[in-house]
């Protein structure tokens, strides 16, 4: 990792379907790309995202993204890591990289395409 082009390149790898993505799940111990989460009603996950030791309740929409130990009522991400993030609501467009984020505003985590926010 070291550098934040290395994070983004290989945590964003998770998605990817090839076998080097292949062979960093199963470094990781992953066996499924929605493990030890909770996703309400209403919250689309395409079939490449990851999500692990997250809480989100409502109409989300999450595609081509690495979610881990996110809470929020809704998420919106595409191409975006979400790394320990608590929120209402979290829009993260695509590249974007959200890590160590509380907000409690009504507005939630709102990043545009290539943010970096901690």
């Amino acid at each position: 990792y070291g550098l934040l082009k290395l994070y983004s390149a290989n945590n964003i790898k998770l998605t990817e379907q090839d076998e080097n993505a292949e062979l960093l799940r199963t470094y990781f111990g992953i066996t499924s790309l929605q493990e030890n989460s909770t996703l309400g009603e209403g919250v689309k996950v395409d079939d490449v995202s990851t999500v692990f030791s997250s809480e989100i309740r409502s109409s989300s929409n999450i595609a081509q993204s690495a979610l881990c130990n996110v809470n929020a009522i809704s998420v919106e991400a595409e191409g975006a890591i979400i790394v320990n993030c608590t929120a209402r609501k979290i829009v993260a467009k695509k590249g974007a990289i959200l890590y160590n984020l509380i907000d409690d505003t009504p507005e939630g985590i709102i990043a545009e395409e290539g943010d970096v926010m901690v």
